[in-house]
């Protein structure tokens, strides 16, 4: 009876170490578990903020390449009024060339005429002298 009685023992002391073993186990997976969840919470909390930044960041990246395309248009412009100007300026200028190029023919044409003119009445005179 005493030995069945330390049989008993030794198997409930085996039991309860066996069962300690396992809570230990049980206890350390659960407490892995918990550190893995939080590692999970952590990397979503920074998925979540490098997302917002990427947001962001693709929201100022449309501003400024809406800035940049305003601003090539508003070159463009300047560039065609620029062009514009410098192209009426060289008409205006082309047509003062053409205005002096006549005036310069006409004033050749007008000294050639009166030269003509002297020369026909100095000619006349000299004529008339000598019939005199």
């Amino acid at each position: 009876h005493k030995l069945e009685k330390q049989l008993a023992q030794s198997n409930f002391k085996g039991n309860e170490a066996l069962n300690h073993t396992q809570d230990l186990d049980t206890m350390e997976l659960y407490s892995r578990a918990k550190g893995q969840e939080k590692e999970i919470l952590s990397l979503r909390e920074q998925i979540a903020v490098s997302c917002m930044k990427e947001l962001q960041l693709l929201n100022e990246k449309c501003k400024l390449e809406r800035e940049f395309s305003e601003l090539r248009m508003a070159i463009d412009d300047k560039q065609n009024e620029a062009i514009t100007s410098a192209s009426n300026d060289l008409a205006r200028r082309k047509g003062y060339l053409e205005e002096n190029l006549k005036l310069a023919h006409d004033l050749k044409v007008s000294l050639v005429s009166r030269r003509y003119q002297h020369f026909i009445s100095t000619t006349d005179i000299i004529l008339v002298n000598q019939f005199l």
